[in-house]
């Protein structure tokens, strides 16, 4: 009579012993019971393909005959878990294993799967199978059919794919010639991909466009699906184009509120992405553009934003008032924003590319806050016992940069008041055991502004109002920060 064992080789010199009834069910021809069989018997294997690790495992099959000993009668030894106990209290010594042992290997391939109502051993990669049956087809079939069921292979994943178009172009888009919808959503729905979940395991992908398609659930950016975008280790070339993302929320009168939610930043990651579209969407701040290494083009056209917060119904002083503040944002933010020029200046003089951007003529004043950003010369390596908000305390005041105190700008419909408040560093500087582990840092130039908007007289001359806040905006959010971000090496 023989005891069979199943061992997962952990790599490291250690062996977890297999439960019977998960990867792997034992059998045999002569029905006995699990790790006791007859020597005549033909032991039966079956893998369950839901257990299989998404890693390549190495298996040991581990025969030992069971027998009886002399000195301690009636004691049956056999082998029990990794330290190869006996059922007495007598121990197998290695050189008996050698002698007697009967040991097989097996390596079972990694398998990735989809979430699906079967038993699974560990998180799925994917969520939908919509998307898992796009992926195994981009994979030209590379996996494993499994009780009629298709499985990709790990091993396959990182292997090139030329472009995958999520767009809405008919007749070059995958959802098209599958018959599929891009729908980002917390339900599952019958031919939609309801999540990017499995992407970031495809990191052979060179092209990637989701032009025309939402990348919002349920109306709002969920930050997952970017991440899983920003492991595509590989990809050279990324089209967000016309996706609704954005960076901020729009508050009251359009202005931006509350954090950013370091989308671009997140998909800085992308070391090797060259062309980056963002046209038409709602981004208010392209600082985060300067983190990317690898970038030759950016398309950032058409980020503008359209302010209506008056609806009396009298439309000259709707449009008055709602025009009025659609400059002023716009004045700010986005493609043409004045706290934006610093990026697109500094891009192009690295030598990329950018579309949509117009080279406006920079009223002196910003040019001074421009200029103050972009020269400041700094350390790259810098001690990680010391913030930087310490470093750079030195350079945090008006004088240094000569910025003006308060200044005027103005367009058709409004003017903007701007008031100098403070210059800062940091705002990256998190300590993990005592230690700062921040790899790029900001300058800030913040600014505090009150608008004027166009009137007419009951003469009919042109007036302008007195400067105020907008309706609903305490003076504390009206502030507009220029910023620039540098890269810095902690050591």
């Amino acid at each position: 009579t023989y005891t069979f064992f199943i061992y997962r080789d952990n790599g490291d010199g250690t062996y977890e012993k297999m439960i019977d009834g998960e990867l792997f069910t034992l059998s045999n021809t002569a029905g006995n019971t699990f790790e006791k069989f007859d020597v005549n018997a033909q032991t039966i294997v079956t893998i369950n393909p839901y257990y299989i690790p998404e890693k390549d495992s190495k298996y040991v099959f581990l025969y030992i005959p069971i027998y009886k000993n002399s000195a301690e009668n009636g004691v049956l030894y056999h082998v029990d878990n990794a330290t190869y106990e006996s059922l007495g209290d007598i121990s197998f010594t290695n050189d008996e294993i050698a002698n007697y042992a009967y040991i097989s290997k097996l390596t079972i391939p990694g398998i990735v799967r989809y979430e699906s109502t079967n038993k699974v051993i560990e998180e799925e990669a994917f969520n939908d199978k919509e998307l898992y049956e796009i992926a195994y087809e981009l994979l030209n079939g590379k996996g494993t059919y499994i009780d009629g069921e298709a499985f990709i292979l790990t091993s396959s994943l990182t292997q090139y794919i030329s472009s995958v178009d999520f767009s809405t172009n008919s007749s070059t888009s995958l959802l098209a010639s599958y018959g599929y919808t891009l729908s980002l959503s917390n339900t599952d729905n019958e031919n939609q991909i309801n999540s990017l979940k499995g992407l970031d395991k495809l990191t052979g992908i060179n092209s990637l466009t989701f032009n025309g398609n939402s990348l919002l659930t349920d109306g709002t950016l969920n930050i997952a699906e970017i991440e899983y975008i920003s492991q595509i280790t590989y990809l050279t070339e990324l089209n967000l184009g016309n996706t609704g993302i954005y960076d901020q929320i729009a508050g009251t009168a359009g202005f931006p509120q509350g954090d950013s939610n370091d989308f671009l930043s997140i998909l800085s990651n992308l070391t090797n992405l060259e062309n980056l579209y963002l046209n038409d969407n709602k981004i208010y701040d392209f600082t985060a553009l300067q983190l990317f290494t690898s970038l030759k083009y950016v398309n950032v056209s058409n980020n503008s934003f359209t302010v209506k917060v008056l609806n009396t119904g009298i439309t000259a002083l709707d449009d008055l008032v709602n025009n009025g503040l659609t400059d002023a944002v716009n004045g700010m933010y986005g493609t043409n924003g004045s706290i934006n020029a610093a990026v697109f200046v500094q891009l192009q003089s690295n030598g990329v590319q950018i579309d949509g951007y117009k080279n406006v003529n920079i009223s002196p004043e910003v040019q001074t806050i421009l200029n103050a950003l972009s020269s400041l010369e700094y350390q790259d390596r810098v001690s990680n016992q010391i913030p930087i908000q310490t470093i750079y305390s030195q350079y945090s005041t008006q004088n240094v940069y000569n910025l003006p105190n308060v200044f005027v700008l103005e367009n058709s419909n409004t003017r903007i008041k701007y008031k100098f408040e403070s210059v800062t560093f940091g705002d990256t500087d998190v300590v993990v055991n005592g230690k700062y582990t921040a790899k790029t840092f900001s300058m800030y130039i913040i600014y505090s502004w009150t608008y004027s908007q166009k009137k007419e007289s009951i003469l009919g001359t042109v007036e302008w109002s007195d400067y105020i806040v907008p309706s609903g905006m305490t003076q504390d959010q009206c502030v507009v920060t220029y910023r620039y971000q540098y890269h810095v090496t902690r050591y």
